[in-house]
């Protein structure tokens, strides 16, 4: 604002939008969340644990890419992390590889996408992925 000053309340109206887009999709992930705080869950990678953490979901993390399968050493530690933490759904990226997706299916773990937006989305912004990383996750929760 101390370089266009004559902006000021432009830059305030907007700052003032912008927080309350972000209040809103705080209020539905944590109204979608509510409905089962303690279902496990697993996820692709650590990026997701800010999200659990504000959202309080149970989630477990393992790293995996969603354009690479698994190998036997993978899925046989995914397999212990399944025992203690008994998730029935998966946060990805990105689409994950079908033959991971089918294989997770046959041990009851459906895979769901929930695009982070570390990156520039490539088609609009943060605000325009975020909706349908909500609407993703509702049939977890149901």
């Amino acid at each position: 604002m101390r370089r266009r000053p004559g902006a000021k309340h432009q830059f305030e109206a907007r700052e003032q939008a912008l927080r309350s887009d972000l209040l809103a999709l705080d209020a539905r992930l944590r109204e979608i969340t509510a409905s089962d705080p303690k279902r496990p869950l697993l996820a692709s990678h650590p990026v997701y644990q800010y999200l659990a953490r504000r959202s309080g979901m149970n989630l477990e993390s393992i790293m995996w890419e969603p354009d690479a399968v698994p190998d036997t050493t993978q899925w046989a530690e995914f397999a212990r992390v399944l025992e203690r933490h008994p998730a029935q759904w998966m946060l990805w990226e990105g689409m994950p590889a079908r033959e991971t997706v089918e294989r997770l299916r046959r041990l009851g773990v459906e895979s769901v996408v929930f695009a982070p937006a570390g990156n520039r989305p490539r088609a609009g912004d943060f605000l325009d992925v975020m909706p349908d990383n909500a609407a993703n996750l509702e049939p977890v929760y149901r």
